[in-house]
């Protein structure tokens, strides 16, 4: 079909930059996460990529970031009204959201 079009002079785009077009975008969303008690106990925040809609995922990375990895089945996660967020509540979560997280569980 981009042959015939090429041929009436329609397309002006190669076989392979028409293949480009129609590649799906993918969003990558970044989210920045807080330890939980505020900026006054705890200026430094990460950011981080969400690759996976799994909680326990996204645990690891943020005890990993925030030096300890060994206490991400303990780890809680809050967003900013203090909701704790759930494995079901992942896919929900936008770019740039702002959420908190409690290394020790509390």
């Amino acid at each position: 079909m981009i042959y015939e079009a090429r041929e009436l002079g329609v397309a002006p785009w190669s076989e392979s930059e028409a293949c480009d077009a129609v590649d799906p975008i993918i969003f990558v969303l970044q989210l920045i996460i807080r330890q939980n008690g505020g900026l006054e106990k705890n200026k430094e925040e990460i950011k981080i990529e969400l690759t996976s809609n799994s909680l326990k995922d996204l645990l690891k990375e943020i005890c990993r970031a925030f030096g300890c990895k060994e206490r991400y089945n303990k780890a809680r996660l809050y967003t900013k009204k203090g909701v704790e967020i759930q494995k079901t509540d992942v896919e929900f979560l936008n770019d740039k959201d702002i959420l908190y997280v409690a290394v020790n569980g509390n």
